[in-house]
């Protein structure tokens, strides 16, 4: 019985940093979707339409939460509230159109589209920068072998300044098999930048070593990144941020207030 404690809480620690992962690759494609819908909302030109676009967005922000909330909890077994109802009056209504826009629950759920968006896409470069120092992990410990091969590789940019293209020249070599590398810079087609070459090995302590670096940080940034999208589905999308967001609008709108009084007080104070 004593060994079985400790291994359960094993276990379901794992299983947690699972589930978390799980959450934050499935966020990307979800936020994308979501983002475009914003996207939408607020690109319309012709006013009748932007109007009709607008209040559109901020009604399906119910949808939205809606679906984000059951989705964190049918994968991170949360239990996070949804909340029905957001809406009193119909959507073709002067009452309808008012409620929409003033809707506190609307725009928290755009702000979380927005970060949800930014942080996901963090935490897909953030897994692949992970994969890439697995497999340079795997590589190294001889688990894995990679074929030799050379390849070539252009990367393009345009200077800001003067708007000339230029193209730089990478030439890569793996040797044997294939754990040692050279690398071969050959400056670009306009800038002398010279020439280098930078030669190594996948069996170097050095190496190793980076490759368990990169594959540490990256998943502890990635499940922090998991973590923090979640607190912002319970506080935006279920409502544990309303009472903050509610204090600070009523704190803004005083000052506000308060500076037009001094305004005003200032006016009639210089016309006497």
């Amino acid at each position: 019985m004593s060994h079985d404690l400790p291994m359960k809480t094993l276990g379901s620690f794992f299983a947690r940093r699972l589930r978390e992962y799980v959450f934050l690759i499935s966020t990307l494609p979800v936020a994308i979707f979501f983002f475009a819908l914003v996207n939408i909302g607020f690109s319309a030109v012709f006013l009748p339409l932007a109007v009709l676009l607008f209040l559109a967005l901020l009604s399906i922000m119910q949808w939205v939460a809606r679906v984000e909330i059951r989705r964190t909890n049918a994968i991170l077994k949360t239990d996070f509230q949804i909340i029905d109802n957001w809406f009193t009056h119909p959507f073709f209504s002067w009452d309808g159109a008012k409620e929409r826009i003033i809707s506190l629950r609307s725009w928290m759920a755009i702000l979380y589209i927005l970060v949800a968006f930014g942080l996901s896409t963090v935490g897909f470069v953030l897994t692949i920068a992970g994969l890439a120092g697995l497999f340079t992990l795997l590589l190294s410990l001889g688990i894995i072998a990679a074929e030799s091969f050379n390849r070539d590789f252009n990367f393009s940019f345009i200077d800001d300044e003067s708007g000339m293209r230029d193209t730089a020249h990478v030439h890569l070599n793996f040797f044997g098999s294939g754990k040692d590398f050279q690398i071969d810079l050959f400056g670009m087609d306009n800038i002398d930048i010279g020439t280098a070459t930078i030669n190594g090995s996948f069996d170097s302590v050095l190496v190793t070593a980076l490759a368990i670096l990169v594959m540490l940080l990256a998943l502890w940034l990635s499940l922090g990144i998991a973590r923090t999208i979640a607190k912002f589905v319970e506080g935006s999308l279920s409502g544990a941020f309303m009472p903050q967001f509610e204090s600070a609008i009523k704190r803004i709108t005083k000052e506000i207030k308060v500076s037009e009084r001094d305004v005003r007080e200032a006016m009639q104070k210089e016309s006497l």
